[in-house]
């Protein structure tokens, strides 16, 4: 996805591949310490193999990674300066969030294209909410995660804060709920009209007795 920030700029966002093995752990290591201890929430800038391997590799089922890179005139991609991944857990369908923006690029709204586009996979895939552990000290990202919706599980831990965001389903997916529900109300509603004799003039009272036993609803 390209996209035009507010002072003119340009990035692209895009997914993590085998080809960034080397331009991911350059982007980590340009990262001025403190920026690097608030991602790794440690002193660290390189990834072991298995990481690079795993950062590098998304599956898009349950691991997603997208970075964003600079523009240069004619579209061709510069440097990343910043990144993001979400990585599954289907057993209580949560994903656990990490992401990260360059020093220099930082308030310049690329952050916010990033975490849009996770929550959208995140939406599409089904799940219920993004996880996210963020240092106590780091008032930049709560305030970033707050103002899109993540909220705090009580207070901190170990000096570490873990907020969340539920997903609210895809517009579509709503829509197929609603439909299958009419469906079952709809197939019930005839199942009473053939029970009473198949008289008419109590359509309306079918389908009110068929949405209440479909829904749960009651009469009043």
């Amino acid at each position: 996805m390209n996209a035009v920030l507010g002072d003119g700029g340009r990035v692209l966002i895009r997914p993590l591949c085998p080809n960034d093995a080397d331009g991911l752990p350059s982007y980590f290591r340009r990262l001025n310490p403190a920026t690097a201890y608030q991602r790794f929430h440690g002193f660290r800038r390189e990834l072991s193999a298995a990481e690079l391997r795993q950062m590098t590799n998304p599956n898009f089922r349950d691991h997603a990674g997208l970075v964003a890179t600079l523009c240069r005139a004619g579209g061709r991609e510069h440097q990343i300066v910043a990144e993001g991944l979400c990585v599954a857990d289907w057993a209580s369908g949560v994903a656990e969030l990490g992401l990260s923006v360059a020093d220099g690029h930082q308030r310049r709204g690329i952050g916010g294209l990033l975490l849009e586009a996770l929550v959208e996979w995140a939406r599409q895939a089904g799940l219920a909410r993004i996880d996210a552990e963020v240092l106590a000290s780091n008032h930049g990202a709560l305030h970033f995660l707050a103002r899109r919706g993540f909220r705090p599980v009580g207070h901190s831990v170990c000096g570490v804060y873990r907020v969340f965001l539920t997903i609210e389903p895809a517009v579509r997916d709503r829509l197929e709920a609603r439909g299958n529900v009419i469906e079952r109300v709809k197939e019930r509603a005839y199942e009473l009209y053939l029970a009473r004799g198949t008289n008419a003039g109590r359509d309306l009272d079918d389908w009110l007795a068929a949405e209440r036993e479909v829904c749960g609803t009651s009469g009043a």
